[in-house]
């Protein structure tokens, strides 16, 4: 099944990984690229439900900043990964709020940080289909 949303690019940690270890081992897996944490923007609690699941996702948001330059095409795939039996599909699309919406990325509450990251760390609970709550 091909899925008609997007998410940004991350993953599962290992046993013994940091959540820090975690981005920067899925960036270089999912995209190639050899990235540097530069701070944790936000965490979430991300209530869902995915074909019939019902999801509790802990989510770590880093700021990142690349060591290359990173491939970019607005309206094209610029890379493709086989994990497990599910073929994940990358694009850039630009990093404005209004992208979330136009491209359906979730989880949505991100778009609001996206243009304006937050100085110090936030923590959001967002229950899908509920307003997001934070602190």
């Amino acid at each position: 099944m091909k899925d008609d949303f997007w998410a940004l690019p991350g993953g599962r940690a290992e046993i013994g990984e940091t959540s820090q270890e975690t981005i920067l081992r899925e960036m270089h897996e999912e995209l190639g690229c050899d990235m540097q944490v530069d701070r944790l923007l936000l965490t979430m609690e991300n209530f869902f439900s995915y074909e019939g699941y019902q999801a509790h996702e802990l989510g770590f948001y880093y700021l990142l900043h690349s060591l290359a330059p990173l491939p970019f095409h607005e309206s094209e795939i610029v890379h493709r990964v086989q994990d497990g039996p599910t073929e994940v599909e990358f694009r850039w699309v630009p990093a404005l709020a209004e992208s979330f919406e136009r491209h359906d990325i979730h989880p949505r509450p991100l778009a609001a940080f996206v243009e304006s990251p937050p100085q110090a760390s936030r923590h959001i609970i967002n229950r899908e289909g509920a307003s997001p709550k934070t602190s």
